[in-house]
């Protein structure tokens, strides 16, 4: 299910045992407030510490049957490293009646089976946004779309480069970047031209200066100098970057629906889809002091 809305969220399976963010997810799609793909978590239970054993083909098959509805489009469950093994995993999906985005690995050379699975769904993931060269990347994207005979709407998975993204043969990206920026690194993101940013401890320590359009940023969310530099409004999931680096991507988001890509903000819990909305609902009068006091739980 696609609605003609900006607004675009991945969630991943990896998080997705939480009935009440499924509910949720389902509620704002059937609003028509959200289009949503849904990842199958395939790259987040390779790198993580945590238990993830729900992340394997049947589980995933199972919630797909019952939640694959309410997506735009879904990721097969690949298996890092091991592209035969992805095939297979491909086939049991699409045996089981299901028709998910077939994953190109930075590996995977095997075009023939590429035009097959363009053939059953155009929608394809191809993978190494996150980790590879730009100009190796931006080739790659050339040369699939060009070896499936122009007819793959690729995404390019954690490809955000600006203004690269929306000057290749690209369906759609996708961000988990928005934010770690905030609540790993402490950055102060805004729009312009691109995401850009500035560390809020470098401008406290005066090693940094806030540009204009920063300036304006913190303006028009009330942020005053007073609370700027109160360091308890720097921290958690209320904290000014986690309300600036929102409103940013969601800015960038519509820029890329103007230029016929469609953005993707990566949520992992339920918090993360509620600030997302919040944000896009209240985006042309936002108040950090109202934000906060709506999130900070």
């Amino acid at each position: 299910m696609k609605v003609d809305t900006h607004l675009n969220v991945l969630v991943s399976y990896a998080y997705m045992t939480n009935p009440q963010l499924c509910q949720r997810v389902r509620q704002l799609v059937d609003a028509k407030k959200i289009n949503v793909m849904i990842d199958s978590g395939a790259f987040t239970k390779f790198n993580a510490k945590g238990e993830f054993s729900h992340v394997n083909l049947n589980d995933y098959c199972r919630f797909l049957e019952r939640y694959a509805d309410m997506a735009e489009k879904y990721v097969m469950l690949d298996v890092i490293g091991n592209a035969n093994a992805s095939k297979d995993n491909y086939a049991k999906m699409v045996a089981r009646g299901l028709n998910p985005m077939f994953v190109v690995t930075m590996y995977d050379n095997d075009y023939d089976f590429m035009r097959d699975a363009v053939a059953k769904n155009p929608n394809i993931c191809v993978a190494g946004g996150a980790t590879t060269k730009n100009s190796w990347m931006q080739k790659r994207y050339q040369d699939i779309f060009r070896f499936s005979n122009q007819e793959a709407r690729i995404h390019g998975l954690a490809f955000v480069t600006y203004p690269t993204m929306m000057q290749l043969p690209l369906f759609s990206v996708d961000s988990s970047s928005w934010k770690a920026a905030s609540l790993r690194f402490g950055s102060l993101q805004y729009f312009d031209k691109g995401l850009k940013s500035i560390s809020y401890k470098d401008v406290l320590r005066g090693k940094s200066k806030l540009t204009l359009q920063q300036q304006i940023v913190l303006r028009n969310l009330k942020v005053t100098p007073q609370i700027f530099c109160d360091l308890e409004n720097h921290k958690g999931n209320w904290s000014i970057e986690a309300l600036a680096g929102v409103q940013a991507n969601i800015t960038m988001q519509k820029v890329c629906k103007r230029n016929h890509l469609d953005y993707f903000l990566a949520a992992s819990n339920l918090m993360d889809i509620e600030k997302i909305v919040y944000i896009n609902d209240n985006y042309n009068d936002l108040s950090y002091e109202k934000f906060k006091k709506e999130f900070k739980r």
